[in-house]
C-alpha cells in the first residue's frame, strides 16, 4: 500500500483525520481517491461521531497539483473533473457532522474542501481563504459556483473568484463563510470541543437533517457538472491557461493580455 494522505484516529467518539500529502496536500487524483476512500470509511464507523479534518502542514490545503496540470490533455481534464465532484460528495454526503479545522491558507481545492464540510473553523492569524485559478486561467471547478454563493451569497462569491484576492479569517466571518474564529494555538483543542458537544446529540436527528440540507444543494452540483466540462472544453488548451503555469512556474505575474487563443 502507498502513503496514506488522511491518517485519522478516533477517540471519544471523534475522528480526527490529518491530511498528509506533502508538501502542500495538493490535489492529484490519488488524493482525491484516498479522500473518497476516507470519507465512505468514516461514515461507516460507528465509534466515529463527529469528524474533524486538518493538515498536517503550515497551508491547509493548496488546491491543484499544478506540476500535474500542466502536464494534462482535454480528455485528462474532463477525468479530474469527475474526480473532484466524486470525491467531493463523498466528504459531503457522510450524514454526521465534519468540522474544517483550517490552520492555515485554504486556496482553490483547499477552499473547496472545507466547502463540504458542515462547519469551518480557523485560525486567526495563519488561516485564510483564497480562490486564485482567476491568476492561472483556470476555470473554476468542482461545484464551486453553486457551493460557495449557497453560503456566502453571490455578490461575495464573485468578488472573491473574479479578482483571486485573499480572505483573512475575520472578514471570512464576517460573510459567512466560516463559523468560528480562534486563536492559533487553541485552534485544535476548541475545535475538538465543540466536536465533543456535537457528539453528545441525536445521531439520527443529524443525519437526517443533513440529508435534507444536502438534497438540494446536491441537485445544484450535478446540473453545475455540465457546465463545467463545458468550462475544460474552453480553456484546457489555450494560451492563457499555459501563460497561467508559466507564470507560476517562473514566479511571475502573468501577461494574459498578449494571449491569442
Amino acid at each position: 500500500m502507498g502513503e496514506r494522505y488522511f491518517p485519522y484516529k478516533i477517540e471519544d467518539g471523534i475522528a480526527v483525520v490529518t491530511m498528509s500529502r506533502p508538501p502542500v496536500n495538493g490535489l492529484d487524483f490519488e488524493f482525491l481517491k484516498q479522500l473518497g476512500e476516507v470519507s465512505d470509511e468514516l461514515g461507516s464507523i460507528n465509534q466515529a461521531r463527529v469528524i474533524l479534518i486538518t493538515s498536517k502542514f503550515k497551508v491547509f490545503g493548496a488546491g491543484l497539483d499544478l506540476k500535474m496540470a500542466s502536464k494534462m490533455d482535454k480528455e485528462k481534464w474532463h477525468n479530474y473533473v469527475l474526480a473532484l465532484h466524486h470525491s467531493f460528495n463523498k466528504l459531503e454526503n457522510i450524514l454526521k457532522p465534519v468540522i474544517a479545522v483550517i490552520n492555515g491558507a485554504a486556496l482553490a481545492g483547499g477552499l473547496l474542501i472545507s466547502l463540504s464540510c458542515d462547519f469551518r473553523f480557523i485560525g486567526e492569524k495563519k488561516g485564510y481563504f483564497g480562490l486564485p485559478e482567476v491568476n492561472l486561467g483556470i476555470p473554476y471547478l468542482a461545484g464551486v459556483t453553486k457551493r460557495l454563493p449557497a453560503l456566502i451569497g453571490r455578490a461575495n462569491a464573485i468578488d472573491l473568484m473574479f479578482t483571486g484576492r485573499n480572505l483573512g479569517a475575520h472578514e471570512a466571518k464576517e460573510i459567512g463563510l466560516v463559523n468560528r474564529v480562534f486563536k492559533d494555538e487553541e485552534l485544535l483543542e476548541k475545535s475538538l470541543e465543540y466536536a465533543r458537544m456535537l457528539a453528545a446529540k441525536g445521531r439520527y436527528t443529524i443525519a437526517a437533517a443533513k440529508r435534507c440540507l444536502n438534497e438540494g444543494l446536491h441537485r445544484d452540483v450535478q446540473y453545475n457538472l455540465a457546465l463545467e466540462h463545458e468550462a475544460i472544453d474552453l480553456t484546457a488548451e489555450t494560451d492563457e491557461i499555459r501563460e497561467g503555469y508559466a507564470s507560476f512556474f517562473e514566479h511571475r505575474a502573468p501577461e494574459f493580455t498578449k494571449s491569442k487563443k
